[in-house]
């Protein structure tokens, strides 16, 4: 398993960081992160296109099987974003979806209490988002 890094516009300690918000809707998904330090900050990331995604209330790490020297490859303390390389909940997808989305990845975001997993065709957009005012 690799983790790599997507680099974010703003930086965000994820640990302190905490999911906001997540719509969902055919035009796409639409999460809002928390920027811890920042008051009147959200990260907004979109995908216009989604195959799964999944939202865990939990610490990812109990998540992936893969806890072998080695399975860190590219992982980053306090880092939200990743795209990932022969992840457990990547590999576990059917077949029928690898011959519909052949270009499909899988991204995460980890914050410190919940773990979000997506798989999508397109690439995710970035936006801060400053509030009132």
């Amino acid at each position: 398993m690799r983790y790599e890094p997507v680099e974010l516009p703003i930086s965000i300690e994820a640990g302190l960081s905490d999911l906001m918000a997540l719509r969902y809707s055919p035009d796409g998904l639409v999460v809002e992160f928390a920027v811890p330090n920042v008051e009147v900050a959200v990260l907004r990331v979109s995908f216009s296109k989604v195959e799964i995604f999944r939202v865990l209330d939990e610490m990812y790490l109990s998540t992936e099987g893969d806890q072998t020297v080695g399975a860190w490859e590219g992982h980053r303390p306090d880092h939200l974003a990743y795209r990932m390389h022969g992840a457990h909940f990547g590999r576990l997808q059917s077949e029928l979806l690898e011959a519909m989305s052949p270009n499909a990845a899988h991204y995460m975001f980890v914050t410190g209490s919940d773990c979000l997993d997506v798989i999508s065709d397109v690439e995710p957009v970035f936006q801060v988002i400053r509030l009132g005012g």
